[in-house]
């Protein structure tokens, strides 16, 4: 009974956003058949599409497209390279560790595995096992022995893996090794990631002063904070979040066009830095006097009242964000789409480049609009949905459904 109201509502809540189509532009089928019980499912943002299955009590089984591993008494979420041509996940059994990945599984001396990380470039693998306070990582066909790593700062590689870089604690205080190298200490450490140089990229505080550096040498002014900080997977363009002493922020852009840091307008609040692949080109939220903003660079767009985060597509045609007043709209690289009905801000919005069309999940559905027509189109209703992607290389809308313990791939080419 539950169930039949939460889906009878939900076609409430789509009727109510425009004309709900259900069409032959939406189709989809079944992954797996419900013989083993599903216990996580989800997808890359590229291609593949992965689910862990237990077909006995507190046993796993790891799947990734075609690929069925053994079964585990433990096995990780796996991790995708950037290109979306590898994978790696951890499993264990009585025996031990083993590093699974896409053309092998092999067992690993390991007492606590910690991470896996590929290389910008997709190429190296590295990985992580910690014994007590001491970690190993292997980078490729190379080990390095780390002491006292800051774990939630990260572990850095350079585009093609020949280079690493990690914070470390000591003493109360912290360090940037890069590449074996260590330098000055600072009160705190927010690495940036590795520039196309090779140099590395770190904002630090030092006393009340915080500054970005590359290796050793500050190339910004001081600021009284950082945040926001990314590097695009090139190492050619960089940005982040500067506080000023003022109390206001401002967004700071990183590029060799530039022979200084170019720093935007100064609001009072800005948040939600994203930045374009591979141009130098950062899109951040900002607030002023209770007015909310989206900037691209210097250009300035209004945002609603409530405003979702700025987004590019994955080749950079379009940058694109929600924002609702009275009513929501989207807007596309400048251009506002009025939307009927009421959207979260907060939700993930995929977007194909150069089309007029949103895709989204409901509680029970995927649901694509076109923002020109007002038409929605929708796939089946399931009992659980996957955050939606756009499928650049078969050039359409997917998702992940579950229904009754079988899992099917929903898709809709627009």
């Amino acid at each position: 009974m539950k169930k039949f109201v939460l889906i009878f509502f939900s076609l409430i809540i789509f009727l109510s956003f425009g004309n709900l189509r259900a069409d032959d532009k939406c189709y989809d089928f079944q992954l797996l058949g419900g013989g083993e019980r599903i216990a996580n499912f989800g997808m890359d943002t590229t291609s593949h599409w992965w689910a862990i299955t237990s077909p006995f009590d507190q046993r796993y089984r790891l799947y990734v497209d075609s690929i069925r591993t053994e079964v585990y008494d433990y096995i990780s979420i796996p991790v995708f390279s950037a290109d979306g041509n590898r994978w790696a996940s951890f499993g264990a059994t009585i025996t031990g560790w083993w590093m699974i990945d896409e053309t092998e599984s092999a067992s690993i001396l390991c007492e606590q595995p910690v991470f896996i990380k590929y290389s910008p470039n997709s190429k190296v693998l590295a990985y992580s096992c910690r014994s007590g306070q001491r970690e190993t990582i292997t980078i490729g066909n190379r080990e390095i022995r780390v002491h006292k790593r800051h774990e939630a700062s990260g572990f850095y590689m350079n585009y093609d893996g020949s280079k690493y870089a990690y914070v470390r604690e000591q003493s109360g205080s912290y360090v940037m090794n890069i590449n074996g190298d260590e330098g000055t200490l600072f009160d705190r450490i927010l690495p940036i990631g590795y520039w196309h140089d090779g140099t590395f990229l770190y904002a630090a505080l030092n006393g009340v002063n915080w500054e970005v550096y590359r290796d050793r040498d500050a190339i910004t002014q001081t600021y009284s904070g950082i945040s926001n900080v990314r590097i695009n997977l090139k190492g050619d363009v960089a940005a982040f979040v500067g506080r000023h002493f003022s109390g206001q922020s401002s967004g700071v852009l990183i590029n060799d066009e530039y022979y200084e840091p170019l720093e935007g307008e100064y609001y009072d609040g800005i948040w939600g830095m994203s930045l374009h692949p591979y141009l130098p080109i950062m899109a951040y939220n900002a607030n002023r006097d209770l007015a909310q903003f989206v900037l691209m660079n210097n250009t300035e767009y209004f945002g609603g009242e409530f405003t979702g985060e700025p987004l590019f597509t994955h080749d950079g045609e379009d940058m694109y964000f929600i924002g609702c007043n009275a009513h929501c709209f989207c807007n596309i690289s400048g251009q506002k789409f009025k939307i009927e009905g009421m959207l979260s801000y907060k939700e993930h919005y995929a977007m194909k480049p150069g089309s007029e069309t949103i895709c989204y999940r409901t509680s029970s559905s995927m649901v694509v609009r076109d923002l020109f027509s007002g038409e929605l189109t929708a796939g089946r209703m399931v009992d659980a949905i996957s955050t939606p992607r756009y499928n650049r290389k078969l050039d359409c809308y997917e998702t992940l459904g579950l229904i009754r313990n079988r899992l099917y791939m929903l898709v809709c080419k627009i």
